[in-house]
């Protein structure tokens, strides 16, 4: 979904379109939905650097930051912006 968020955004910008003057119904079904989205959970996860993040949070629950013990073995992982973003999703510091 978020893929086809930015998708959808960049063609919009490139073409200067917007949800009125688009004529195909797929696409302005496409737009209603995005505009329907939660724009916190926008603004917070679909521009991340998931590659690279700051912070990746474990799925057993650790926040792991750059430099630490187990960032680079952490595969499976939400990423996260800062360690503060991390642990006030519920997350929690390593052991170690």
């Amino acid at each position: 979904m978020k893929k086809l968020f930015i998708c959808l955004l960049a063609i919009t910008l490139l073409n200067g379109c917007t949800s009125s003057s688009l004529t195909n119904s797929r696409d302005q079904s496409a737009v209603s939905n995005i505009e329907n989205t939660n724009k916190a959970e926008l603004n917070l996860n679909a521009f991340k650097d998931t590659t690279n993040p700051q912070v990746k949070k474990s799925t057993t629950g650790i926040c792991h930051e750059i430099g630490s013990t187990y960032y680079s073995r952490t595969k499976n992982f939400t990423p996260y912006n800062s360690i503060d973003d991390c642990l006030n999703s519920g997350g929690r510091l390593p052991l170690r």
